[in-house]
């Protein structure tokens, strides 16, 4: 690994530059339906299908040397003894898609995925469907179409004081207007009957495009977008004034076609409104793939440059492995080296930041088993109470799984807990050590 030294940025990071010997992908590997006019994505439905059966794990051979480095730093970070004297904390768990999941409503969620969750003094998820009452909720949805989900998908998730589980939800994502501007609004609704946050839609554009919180003395901003919607035409909806991070999709040839003017500026209000802590939740990425595209990585980096804290990714459907930032000297502080290309210089004052650029989904009916598996990622946010700084430290993953054929129905579930029954197979252990691996390199 190799001794960082903080680099201005300018120059091309060595994860970004490709081999002339890497193998063209199959095509099928290679399609990306996001952005597409919807006519020619349902003639690409075979790719679609055989890229949702056998996920692409394919990256560049230097980004795959880059994400080697990254998970070493990452297990550094999450181990590291860290002195808190002098310091408030609050504990921050992100989540990746809420999804529709046909049935067991009321009995999906187990205790011990509750518990867990409920460790954390704020939790954050991707909130993937409407939550309409006014609108129907069939039992039988193919995945392309219409999402609409039933109350208990959100309110099964309560703390010992009957508050929601869950801090906020971003609903920036590319369901977010399926049944219209109507049924966004109703989802709406009923997040705020429920004391749930929320960033992603709009109706009154006076409001802010973000949310913020505080917890133990620590105040959170919070902004979520979307690379689009599966309609574009839905986009021009003038009811719903709707968080989009234009030119992500179709891909772009440049990550210079990616628009952050909107980012840049929320992160300004931010910083104006005295946020301490600042995290931008992005429905981003191409579905199926277990690394992160390298225009995705560079826009990631442009918006941690920015500002942000924490970039909540979420859109594959599967995990993907994580970036830590380092900015303006912050490596220095460490007694273990990092990745050089993960040392940025602003002219800010020293900090890090966290990618994950994909959480995977949480609550799914999707098949296959990296669609089925869920994580928690987690970590402690510390402000300094005489000089008013802000870190985060000892980063961490739980995984969960969703099984859909319990005795008594579907079921969230810890990971360990569904590996250890004893009808689990060879083949589901295996990619659960594979899936830990892929993100920890345990």
């Amino acid at each position: 690994m190799v001794i960082a030294r903080a680099s201005s940025g300018h120059s091309k990071p060595n994860f970004l530059r490709r081999s002339a010997a890497e193998p063209p992908l199959d095509d099928y590997r290679s399609f990306r339906a996001e952005g597409l006019p919807l006519n020619q994505a349902i003639w690409s439905g075979l790719s679609y299908v055989r890229k949702y059966l056998f996920k692409s794990n394919h990256a560049p051979s230097p980004t795959l040397d880059y994400f080697h480095q990254q998970r070493a730093t990452f297990r550094h970070l999450r181990d590291q003894q860290v002195d808190l004297a002098g310091k408030t904390t609050a504990s921050l768990a992100m989540v990746g898609d809420l999804m529709w999941i046909r049935d067991s409503w009321s009995s999906f969620l187990t205790p011990e995925v509750r518990d867990r969750l409920n460790q954390h003094e704020v939790v954050l998820g991707n909130l993937e469907t409407h939550v309409s009452e006014a609108h129907s909720c069939p039992w039988m949805l193919p995945d392309a179409v219409a999402f609409n989900s039933k109350p208990e998908l959100v309110t099964s998730f309560t703390r010992p004081d009957q508050t929601s589980t869950f801090t906020a939800l971003a609903v920036a994502n590319n369901h977010c207007l399926d049944m219209g501007p109507e049924a966004a609004r109703n989802t709406l609704a009923f997040l705020d009957s429920q004391g749930i946050a929320h960033s992603g839609i709009r109706f009154d554009k006076a409001s802010p495009r973000y949310t913020t919180f505080e917890k133990n003395g620590i105040k959170f901003g919070f902004y979520s977008a979307t690379w689009g919607l599966n309609d574009p035409a839905k986009e021009k909806s003038t009811a719903a004034d709707l968080n989009l991070l234009k030119g992500l999709a179709p891909a772009p040839q440049s990550a210079s076609e990616v628009k952050l003017d909107e980012v840049a500026s929320v992160l300004r209000q931010m910083d104006d409104e005295g946020v301490d802590f600042k995290i931008v939740s992005l429905h981003w990425g191409y579905e199926f793939e277990r690394y992160p595209d390298t225009k995705v990585m560079q826009v990631g980096r442009e918006i941690v440059k920015l500002g942000a804290d924490v970039i909540m990714g979420h859109h594959p459907h599967v995990q993907q492995p994580s970036e830590v930032l380092f900015l303006d000297g912050y490596e220095k502080k460490l007694d273990e080296p990092v990745p050089a290309d993960a040392c940025l210089t602003t002219g800010g004052k020293p900090r890090k930041a966290m990618i994950c650029y994909s959480l995977g989904n949480f609550t799914t009916n999707m098949y296959t088993f990296m669609c089925e598996a869920g994580m928690i990622a987690s970590m402690n946010v510390a402000k300094d109470q005489a000089s008013g700084q802000v870190d985060w430290f000892n980063p961490n993953y739980d995984f969960v799984f969703n099984s859909r054929w319990e005795n008594d129905g579907r079921r969230l579930m810890e990971m360990d807990d569904f590996l250890a029954r004893g009808n689990c197979d060879q083949d589901q252990r295996q990619q659960a050590a594979q899936l830990r691996h892929h993100l920890t390199g345990e």
